[in-house]
């Protein structure tokens, strides 16, 4: 299945490169058969959000399923990293993870999850059908 990973968050100083480092490591270990990379986005000037965003883009030239299942592994391991962090932050921040991940393969371009993490315990909100829904995946 070799094909490449970008492991990109929306603002640094949200989730820092460092932060997103620790996601790709993480990724490398399911042993994918991609490359898995950090892509720094500069921060924009854009409108707050309540949300720390992380992005995640799988690149394969296989089917479908195979290409979903690497998905939910990989949105596992974000999960997992996400009640982590919470469970070990020092600021008083309470601001949900949401993570989005696209996949570009011989289908072509998609969104496959879209979830939001809230706290260490409870499970994941799925947005993935919302986010289709208005036309945004």
């Amino acid at each position: 299945m070799a094909g490449s990973i970008v492991v990109r968050t929306l603002n640094p100083l949200d989730i820092t490169p460092g932060e997103a480092g620790e996601i790709a490591a993480a990724i490398r270990s399911l042993n994918l058969d991609g490359k898995v990379r950090v892509e720094e986005q500069e921060s924009e000037d854009r409108g707050l959000t309540w949300f720390e965003i992380l992005h995640i883009t799988l690149a394969f030239q296989i089917g479908r399923i195979v290409v979903d299942e690497a998905a939910k592994k990989i949105a596992d391991v974000v999960v997992e990293w996400a009640r982590q962090r919470f469970r070990g932050r020092r600021s008083g921040s309470k601001r949900p993870v949401y993570l989005e991940i696209h996949v570009r393969d011989d289908l072509g371009a998609r969104v496959v999850n879209a979830i939001v993490i809230k706290n260490a315990t409870d499970q994941p909100e799925d947005r993935t059908e919302k986010k289709l829904m208005f036309g945004l995946g």
